[in-house]
């Protein structure tokens, strides 16, 4: 545990009671027999400690070397290291080099005075390189840590045996993007993220079977600061940088207190949002579900309201401008794009795809014209209006409720441990990271949700829509409920897809297609 509430010598980052408490408290939850457990002498305390950075990496390097041997001698391996950090992350300011503020921390020369990201990287990689790698980070453009630890080297011995370690990795749980501040209201005892933090480790949730994985924090964590906070969250973020086996945000590693509660009332969701049941549609809010009862297809109520669509960030293409003011009513989302187990129980077992997989893979592989009649089907079995969003609605679903974000994971920069695209080092733009090309789809909700609790709408398959594709749709909108009709056969397509590079899976990118493609799939919506 890392971290400090004073910094006498950086008066610019102030002091703040709310970083001690919070570091404080996740130290009671990691001891307690009510959470972690842990041993104390498995617990290594370096928070508001006044020597070196130099020092305390030296220490930490010599606690993370010497327990593991202890333990392991004494015939209890350690699997994981968790590591957390709480106060103010900075950047030097000759080479924008990213650090974690500490006690020493001189606001005259950040670098030499604080703990830099990458060489705590190499720290916990060098002499926790067979663990997997836990890190809670509580601290502004927390995400930057990102790329220092997918580049951070291992030394020539740890190199030598790091592929025999299946399933270890690195995993970062972060308060705040690569560009936003994390907060510290002073009407709180602690900072905004460990508050919130702590208050779903110490409850849990009914709805999840067994121990919580790093993922389901994150998704927790986010829906517990969307309902405490709804204007004035920091929307936190999950990585996994470097992965040997699988993606270990995934395993399941800190208790559940709810698991073993007797479940909600039918009818609240994974997310606490309200389920709602055929004929209540009245009782719908922002968040609420409702599930298909013959597909099993879950929808997710979009409150309708304005908002400027197009290219807000102004790099992209000249089909997505010009930048305009539309307004769309209520309506219902697929909460995931339609998968190929609910297309073969409304059309038989004819599936279309190319990449014929189990159930909750995305349809792909189907033209406009074949989803047409996939709806028709399936309005005739459940006597409902199911239809393809229009291209305004699925924009404003994608950005949050018309938000000013570049990706559908609510975030300005994305990577392949939040979205299944291309990429690959070559692709690489600057609001990218480079990373993993998966070549192919991934089940749908492989990642996390955006704020309205929506999958996949960035990567994975391209989605229809309603609209006729025009590269001048844009200056013949309609401000209200607009969408582009004429003769041509030509539709839209938006999110991009597995095979897409960054600038493709943008919120704002369209295309236009008719034919079939492995690129290509759906997801429905419903009019209130």
């Amino acid at each position: 545990m890392l971290g400090a509430s004073k910094f006498p010598k950086a008066p610019l980052l102030g002091s703040n009671v709310s970083l001690a408490s919070s570091a404080e408290d996740m130290r009671d939850y990691f001891l307690d027999e009510s959470g972690l457990a842990i041993d104390p002498d498995n617990v290594k305390w370096l928070f508001d400690d006044h020597r070196s950075p130099l020092a305390q990496l030296e220490d930490l390097a010599t606690f993370l070397s010497e327990r593991q041997e202890f333990l392991r001698d004494a015939g209890t391996p350690v699997s994981a290291l968790i590591f957390y950090y709480v106060g103010h992350g900075i950047f030097t300011r000759g080479d924008q080099a990213y650090c974690f503020a500490i006690r020493t921390t001189n606001g005259e020369m950040e670098g030499p005075s604080s703990i830099r990201a990458v060489d705590l990287a190499k720290t916990i990689k060098n002499k926790a390189f067979s663990l997997r790698r836990y890190l809670i980070l509580d601290c502004c453009f927390a995400a930057t840590a990102y790329k220092d630890l997918l580049s951070a080297p291992l030394d020539m011995v740890s190199t030598q045996i790091y592929k025999s370690f299946p399933r270890q990795g690195t995993s970062l749980l972060c308060a705040s993007s690569a560009h936003n501040a994390a907060l510290a209201p002073p009407s709180l005892e602690r900072t905004m993220f460990t508050d919130a933090l702590l208050r779903v480790l110490r409850s849990g949730h009914p709805n999840i079977t067994g121990k919580l994985s790093f993922s389901d924090i994150g998704e927790l964590v986010t829906q517990e600061l969307i309902n405490s906070y709804p204007s004035d969250y920091v929307r936190p973020e999950v990585h996994s940088p470097d992965q040997q086996e699988g993606n270990i945000a995934d395993i399941p590693l800190f208790p559940n207190p709810a698991a073993s509660k007797p479940s909600e009332p039918q009818g609240v969701n994974r997310a606490n949002k309200v389920e709602i049941k055929h004929g209540d549609e009245r009782q719908a809010v922002e968040g609420s579900t409702y599930t298909d009862p013959i597909t099993g297809m879950e929808f997710v109520f979009v409150k309708g309201g304005c908002y400027q669509m197009g290219d807000t960030f102004g790099d992209g293409d000249d089909d997505e401008r010009p930048v305009h003011e539309v307004c769309v009513n209520d309506f219902w989302i697929g909460k995931y794009e339609v998968t190929q187990g609910q297309w073969m129980k409304v059309m038989g077992n004819n599936n279309p795809s190319s990449s014929k997989k189990v159930d909750n893979y995305p349809v792909e592989t189907v033209n406009w014209d074949d989803v047409q009649e996939f709806i028709t089907k399936l309005n005739r079995q459940t006597d409902e209006k199911y239809r393809l969003p229009t291209e305004a609605e699925w924009e404003y679903a994608a950005r949050e409720g018309g938000k000013q974000v570049r990706f559908a994971t609510g975030t300005d920069r994305i990577n392949s441990g939040i979205a299944n695209f291309d990429a690959s080092t070559e692709y690489k733009e600057s609001y990218s990271d480079a990373g993993k090309y998966r070549k192919e789809t991934t089940p749908v909700g492989s990642f996390m949700p955006n704020g309205l609790g929506i999958y996949d709408m960035s990567g994975n398959v391209w989605e229809w829509v309603e609209d006729i594709y025009s590269a001048d749709a844009y200056r013949n909108h309609k401000r209200d409920n607009p969408i582009y009709t004429g003769n041509d056969s030509i539709r839209v397509l938006r999110g991009g897809s597995w095979s897409d590079r960054p600038r493709g899976v943008r919120v704002f990118s369209r295309r236009a297609r008719v034919r079939r493609s492995p690129y290509v799939g759906f997801r429905l919506a419903r009019t209130p």
